[in-house]
């Protein structure tokens, strides 16, 4: 753009060029947007190609380690995660935010505040039952007071990687079942008995 000067010796005001002729006329192409998707050959994507791609992977997150194991039903394997890191609604956190429970303490050993850890790993319903499973497997995690301590047992008690696989699953089945009859503990009033937690677990052996 320049300036330009009348005839009377006023400059006028810039006129801006084009945006065509800044850019170029033969840079604008015409035709309507369109998306593809690399998952498939023919750049669909659908539902099914997307699960299948995340099948074929079994990533493992940073250290403590939570494997991503596709044997496990999707819903148990993200509440292990959430789990893991303290994101499910204890007793302790629904406090946090402010939401009112008729107590902070665990409803089985009556006695401690109900933490994510807490119910998995420290509560004596939990210790029972991991005790059993572990001496049933053949093996003995010696004190387990955290989550990162019992998914780090299980990912490397043995030089055998399908044994680990599998004494994960059963973990990671023990974490949800202890989950589930929490809530039926909370919810329906129904105490169960580590007997009824450790039948439980079969289902993935």
């Amino acid at each position: 753009m320049g300036l330009e000067v009348g005839s009377h010796g006023t400059t006028s005001e810039p006129k801006p060029e084009s945006s065509r002729s800044v850019v170029g006329a033969d840079s604008y192409i015409k035709q309507p947007d369109s998306w593809s998707c690399t998952i498939r050959v023919n750049e669909l994507y659908t539902l099914e190609a997307f699960r299948n791609k995340l099948d074929e992977f079994t990533p493992i997150l940073p250290d403590p380690k939570v494997e991503w194991l596709k044997e496990v039903p999707l819903k148990v394997r993200c509440f292990v995660w959430r789990a893991k890191w303290g994101r499910i609604p204890s007793a302790q956190a629904l406090e946090v935010r402010g939401v009112q429970t008729s107590s902070p303490n665990c409803g089985y050993c009556l006695n401690c505040v109900e933490t994510a850890y807490h119910i998995f790993t420290q509560c004596e319903l939990a210790v029972i039952v991991r005790n059993w499973i572990m001496n049933w497997c053949g093996t003995n995690p010696g004190c387990i007071d955290s989550m990162e301590k019992l998914l780090h047992f299980a990912a490397n008690w043995s030089q055998c990687s399908k044994k680990r696989r599998i004494l994960t699953m059963i973990c990671y089945r023990m974490i949800w079942s202890l989950w589930k009859a929490r809530n039926a503990r909370i919810f329906n009033q129904e105490k169960r008995s580590p007997t009824q937690g450790i039948n439980g677990k079969y289902s993935v052996v």
